[in-house]
């Protein structure tokens, strides 16, 4: 289990870089980044260290993150921290 959290924190990072470099060429704006959240962000329903500090670089850089669940918000809203 422990690979596929690893998994996913690489493939956010590396589609934070990929914006960043698409970014260049559209005058610094890359947009919005779209991401599943249980088997991919998530794990038996939390997110790990790693792959939050990559969604946090991908945010910092200015590019708006957006999780897509089906979850209800109520129930993501327990899941998540502050």
């Amino acid at each position: 289990m422990r690979e596929k959290r690893g998994t996913a924190a690489r493939l956010v990072a590396a589609i934070g870089a990929a914006l960043a470099i698409v970014g260049v060429f559209l005058d610094g704006y890359a947009g919005v980044s779209y991401w599943d959240y249980d088997g991919t962000l998530a794990h038996h329903g939390k997110i790990d260290e790693p792959t939050w500090a990559a969604l946090r670089r991908l945010k910092d850089s200015g590019r708006r993150v957006v999780m897509v669940t089906g979850r209800a918000l109520e129930e993501l809203l327990e899941l998540l921290p502050d």
